[in-house]
């Protein structure tokens, strides 16, 4: 199963490198969530630090917190953890954390989201995601999810849809939405853009 994902991941990459952002992807995509997802103004949102070719979730993230959301990034406090959520704002400082991904910095205390954009590599129609195989995702959206209810979205194009269901194990955690520029994919339904 391992050598599979990790050909998925390695084809799933090169195609997600192939795609061409447009400058309405993330004005699309934040309309797709607002118009789709019933999100309480007292939410926390969680996003990411975009690396390599992942969706511009940074930008999102400033259309949520000049909307007035409360918003938070995620930091890699202990390996094989799950991750914890400190707060991001866009003048906060930020500096290079685990795996060269950049992180908020100060002495804050962790948040709790409620919303939680995802990064991934590929997806497929039952929401399952393929990420980079650390399991950080998986692990800490279990344990929210123990704790409360919380939305998990994945954030994508839809050039990383896979055709085939992906290959998933027991710990895998699937997503509750994913939202591409172009297109909704739910449990229940695809509401194309």
């Amino acid at each position: 199963m391992v050598s599979n994902k990790q050909n998925l991941r390695e084809q799933a990459s090169l195609i997600r490198e192939g795609v061409s952002p447009s400058d309405h992807d993330v004005k699309d995509v934040h309309h797709h969530i607002e118009s789709s997802i019933s999100i309480s103004k007292t939410s926390v949102i969680a996003g990411y630090y975009p690396i390599e070719s992942e969706f511009d979730c940074l930008s999102l993230m400033r259309l949520f917190s000049h909307a007035g959301y409360s918003c938070a990034l995620p930091k890699v406090v202990e390996r094989n953890k799950a991750l914890l959520f400190f707060r991001w704002f866009s003048e906060i400082k930020m500096e290079e954390g685990a795996y060269g991904i950049k992180e908020p910095v100060g002495d804050q205390q962790p948040l709790s989201p409620d919303i939680i954009l995802v990064p991934l590599l590929s997806f497929d129609r039952h929401l399952n995601r393929l990420g980079y195989g650390g399991g950080y995702y998986d692990r800490t959206l279990e344990q929210l999810r123990i704790k409360k209810t919380i939305t998990a979205i994945g954030i994508a194009y839809d050039e990383q849809l896979s055709e085939l269901l992906l290959p998933i194990e027991d710990h895998d955690q699937a997503l509750d939405w994913i939202i591409t520029p172009q297109n909704v994919y739910s449990a229940t339904q695809i509401i194309e853009g």
